[in-house]
């Protein structure tokens, strides 16, 4: 598997570190391993020089400081989880905030908006999903993993609700798609994959003045590339 995925630098650590002496003979020659801790990578270092291995740097916080990144450097994020671990995209941090821009432009985010982010429960899972709010002095809400989506929704206080058709079926079937839950919502974005007209009628039943955009390209790589707006 770490052949497969071709990574840039393997970072050993928790139950991982009882298999590092296995896992040393099949990685590819040259190929970093990080540790945290500076005593195993010392012992690790003197089995020989096959595997370059470097530790964490790590600093007490009132000694750290911000390291600049230039906009065309590298971000890579992970924007899907599944039974393998995820996939991830690499973009430069220019991409990622003019990303991060264009939702927000086109979603009409600002600050003091509530936005969902129902990660674990969704598929939607990227970077800007939380970025989103926060770069407009936004909040991201999150229910937890033993909450019922129709009661954490009462609290939540929405104002631009971001799912899955899927996930807009179960909340309709949960009884969560009421006015009176979703009172404060005014834009709901459904992601990830193809709506129904159906999806249309539900919500438009329980939030008739809300705004209702389309987004493609998610689930595909990531990021955003299509919005159109349901009338």
């Amino acid at each position: 598997a770490i052949r497969a995925s071709s990574p840039t630098a393997v970072f050993v650590d928790g139950a991982s570190r009882s298999l590092i002496s296995a896992l040393l003979p099949l990685l590819p020659a040259g190929l970093p391993v990080v540790l945290r801790d500076a005593a195993e990578a010392r012992t690790l270092r003197g089995s020989g020089d096959r595997t370059p291995v470097l530790v964490v740097d790590r600093r007490a916080v009132a000694d750290w400081r911000p390291v600049a990144t230039r906009p065309a450097a590298a971000a890579a994020h992970l924007w899907d989880l599944d039974r393998d671990g995820g996939r991830w995209v690499a973009r430069t941090h220019a991409a990622l905030l003019d990303d991060v821009e264009r939702h927000a432009e086109w979603q009409g985010i600002h600050g003091g908006d509530r936005v969902s982010h129902l990660h674990p429960l969704d598929s939607i899972r990227g970077l800007i999903d939380l970025l989103l709010p926060w770069s407009m002095g936004g909040v991201a809400c999150a229910p937890g993993v033993e909450d019922r989506v129709g009661v954490w929704l009462r609290g939540a206080r929405l104002s631009v609700l971001r799912l899955t058709p899927t996930r807009l079926r179960a909340m309709e079937a949960e009884g969560a798609l009421v006015s009176a839950i979703l009172s404060t919502v005014r834009v709901v974005s459904l992601e990830g994959e193809g709506h129904r007209g159906a999806d249309v009628a539900t919500l438009r039943g329980a939030l008739p003045e809300a705004v209702i955009d389309s987004i493609f390209g998610r689930v595909e790589i990531g990021s955003s590339v299509f919005v159109h707006r349901i009338q």
